[in-house]
């Protein structure tokens, strides 16, 4: 994963990003999706590191990736796929980067790494329900049937 920091100086400076986004995506998918890329980031950090090599870590991270495609799956057609990829992924990009300037903000003004993680872990939790677990699972089974939405990643 790019490091937090610079993507937020990348889309700072580029021509592109939330002042050039329309507002058709829904943010609660958005702001859900961030939360589980930050969580997939800490995990694979730690398979990377070899500090968490078991298979439930390993499992763990696929559950996360699979519940971020699946969450790309209902944007994708939530607007019948009229905003492009590219505009999809800045944007979900920029929901992670949110959650990992808090977690700075946060470890910062000292608070501990453990509470900062579970409070991002439990609102993770909470926004997949609130979305509906049903209806990820049923993203999650269009995704591995038919690959990506709106015809992404071909």
């Amino acid at each position: 994963m790019v490091h937090p920091a610079l993507l937020a100086t990348l889309f700072a400076a580029a021509p592109f990003g939330p002042a050039a986004w329309a507002d058709d995506l829904d943010p609660d998918l958005l702001t859900c999706m961030g939360h589980f890329e930050y969580l997939a980031s800490v995990w694979e950090e730690d398979l990377e590191q070899q500090t968490q090599n078991a298979p439930e870590t390993v499992q763990l991270v696929h559950q996360l990736s699979a519940n971020w495609e699946a969450f790309g799956h209902l944007l994708g057609t939530q607007d019948n796929c009229e905003t492009p990829y590219a505009e999809v992924r800045d944007r979900a990009t920029q929901a992670t980067v949110d959650i990992f300037e808090e977690e700075q903000r946060r470890l910062t003004a000292g608070e501990s790494y453990e509470t900062v993680y579970a409070d991002i872990w439990d609102r993770a939790v909470a926004c997949s329900a609130a979305i509906g677990n049903d209806r990820l699972a049923e993203a999650s089974r269009a995704v591995a049937a038919d690959g990506p939405p709106c015809g992404w990643g071909q």
